[in-house]
């Protein structure tokens, strides 16, 4: 009869994969070890381990000879977990010396062991930030939320890892990298995009995030790279918003500062009428800019000869101008008189609401003095003159205002 030796190697160790990787396998090595004459050795190999391949066979291997390549067992690397198991080796002498009827042999159980892991997998990162209208200067932190979607047993699914490539001009990737993130796990927000909107104008930029998977349990497999997300960032940038008033008509207007003035109406004869300044408040800032939004406060007015016609409020874009007029009424009582108009104004766009800015003070003064008149309550020429000079230059001035 034929004669087998112990098949080598045995146990056999298959190491570990990950998913979808090339089945390892091992080719194991059996002899007949009769001495002739003997009968030639058959070996079949087979499995029911779940996970295991044991495939081949040969027939009639002569006596001191050995088979090493027939017999061949691997693991199915298409799902994640252990794979450890047995294959059987199926022993028969091929019947040479016994009318060809074949005479079963002991067979043999091949232990194998290995394990297959499934590889990380990232969530899907936002296509694009529309970060809507921002001024210029503004700086925006967006976190990023990164998950280990992967599904596959514990143990056996490996962790996800991420951090930035590269970055558009004015983006810079915060935080990370992140590593050793777990299948299932919390969402991390350790790494975000930081936007700084610089020129006025429409932006398009980038940030590119790459992942990848990272061995558990001690399987050296190390870490795999599996890819890019790109998160696209667009948004408007707006200038700032710049405050300008304007005096276009009417008595002597002095500015104090940046943001300061003084209209003066200086001494005009009691019972002149009602006279006027007129000014603009302008958005003085042309291209891609936030409203000029505010209200003129002219409450200090009130009792006063001093008084506001037009607009108390208005929302300007760029290079547009609200109009109101300064009033002085002489018809009331003689004296020297001075008052606070105060404008509020504020930079405004959609996204980021408004941006409070100086107010600007406007401080209008004026006297009012006495008509002059001569003996018996005419008055004299002179301030006949006066009078009929002041009259006329108060109907040149045309009261205007925005509605």
């Amino acid at each position: 009869l034929a004669a087998a030796s112990a098949a080598t190697p045995n146990p056999v160790n298959l190491g570990n994969v990950r998913v979808g990787t090339a089945s390892p396998t091992q080719a194991l090595s059996i002899s007949n070890t009769a001495v002739g004459p003997a009968e030639g050795l058959n070996a079949s190999i087979s499995t029911s381990s779940p996970g295991l391949t044991a495939t081949g066979s040969f027939a009639s291997l002569q006596a001191g000879n050995t088979n090493s390549t027939n017999l061949v067992v691997g693991m199915n690397t298409a799902t994640a977990g252990s794979k450890n198991g047995t294959a059987t080796i199926a022993l028969v002498s091929d019947g040479t010396y016994n009318s060809g009827v074949p005479t079963p042999l002991a067979s043999q159980n091949i232990t194998v062991n290995g394990a297959v892991y499934q590889i990380a997998q990232a969530n899907t990162l936002p296509t694009t930030l529309n970060l809507g209208t921002l001024r210029t200067g503004s700086v925006v932190n967006t976190a990023l939320s990164i998950s280990n979607v992967a599904v596959g047993p514990v143990g056996y699914t490996e962790n996800l890892g991420a951090s930035f490539v590269s970055t558009s001009a004015g983006v810079v990737g915060t935080g990370g990298p992140i590593t050793g993130l777990a299948a299932g796990g919390a969402p991390s927000t350790a790494m975000g995009i930081q936007y700084t909107a610089g020129a006025a104008g429409a932006y398009t930029g980038s940030a590119v995030v790459h992942f990848d998977t990272q061995a558990v349990n001690g399987s050296g497999l190390g870490i795999l790279g599996i890819g890019n997300q790109t998160v696209g960032v667009n948004a408007t940038v707006d200038a700032l918003a710049v405050a300008d008033l304007q005096h276009t008509s009417g008595y002597s207007f002095s500015p104090t500062g940046a943001d300061s003035a003084i209209l003066d109406f200086g001494t005009i004869t009691q019972g002149s009428n009602t006279v006027q300044a007129v000014f603009d408040m302008l958005n003085n800032i042309t291209g891609q800019a936030d409203l000029l939004t505010g209200l003129i406060d002219a409450s200090a007015f009130a009792t006063t000869p001093f008084g506001l016609l037009g607009n108390t409020s208005f929302s300007l874009g760029d290079q547009a101008a609200s109009v109101f007029d300064v009033t002085f009424n002489t018809n009331s009582s003689t004296g020297f008189f001075t008052e606070l108009l105060v404008v509020d104004v504020n930079s405004y766009n959609s996204t980021q609401g408004a941006l409070v800015l100086t107010p600007y003070d406007l401080t209008v003064e004026g006297t009012i003095r006495a008509a002059q008149t001569g003996g018996g309550g005419v008055p004299d020429s002179g301030a006949a003159w006066l009078l009929l000079g002041l009259g006329l230059a108060s109907l040149g001035f045309v009261r205007r205002w925005a509605v």
